[in-house]
């Protein structure tokens, strides 16, 4: 079974060559090496990932996520009120 990390990995690897394919002309000698350049676009695809991913963790379970946050639970019930 593979794990979620080389699935990652083996995603990354897709959209870098993908990416190479469709915007290689923009690379610049000038401005630093292909490597960086590669590096440059699998980092920002990356953090678009992680963008993406955070919204679906999961919650800490049972009453910590009030401990984590009492303002939420306070202002929870102001809300309640007004919407019934």
């Amino acid at each position: 079974m593979r794990s979620v990390l080389e699935n990652a990995a083996q995603e990354i690897t897709q959209e870098v060559v993908i990416s190479l394919l469709k915007a290689g002309r923009q690379y610049c000698s000038d401005r630093g090496d292909v490597a960086a350049f590669i590096f440059g676009i699998a980092q920002n695809f990356s953090r678009r990932m992680q963008c993406l991913e955070r919204a679906y963790q999961s919650l800490p379970p049972g009453q910590a996520l009030e401990a984590l946050s009492p303002n939420l639970t306070k202002a929870r019930a102001p809300l309640a009120q007004k919407v019934a």
